[in-house]
């Protein structure tokens, strides 16, 4: 009975480390997209114009809230203070809610 409990728990350990390690894993892709877009609007960019849009049309799909850049190029390449603050505050408001999808690799928002 005690290797039965004690196989219970190990799983339940494993299935939460992993759980604990999606979410880290999920606040730190949505927090170096943020270093990158922080960095573009307090003028210190280092980053590539490909590397920031693709940082965009990550915060925009997670988070839902589109960038007021404008299209260039088919990407936006420019974001604002404004966006920064915007998915700043949604990414603190959510970190507890985002998780990266182990079968599609994708960071996705837990439902209610």
């Amino acid at each position: 009975m005690k290797s039965k409990l004690l196989v219970f728990f190990c799983i339940l350990f494993v299935g939460c480390k992993s759980t604990s390690q999606n979410k880290q894993q999920a606040y730190f892709e949505s927090e170096s997209r943020l270093n990158i877009i922080k960095s573009f609007v307090d003028d210190n960019n280092t980053d590539s114009a490909l590397t920031r849009a693709e940082a965009v049309a990550f915060l925009e799909k997670l988070t839902k809230i589109e960038s007021e850049s404008p299209f260039i190029a088919e990407s936006k390449l420019n974001p604002t203070r404004n966006d920064y603050e915007k998915w700043w505050k949604w990414n603190e408001e959510n970190k507890s809610k985002v998780f990266c999808d182990e079968r599609s690799k994708r960071i996705l928002l837990k439902s209610d």
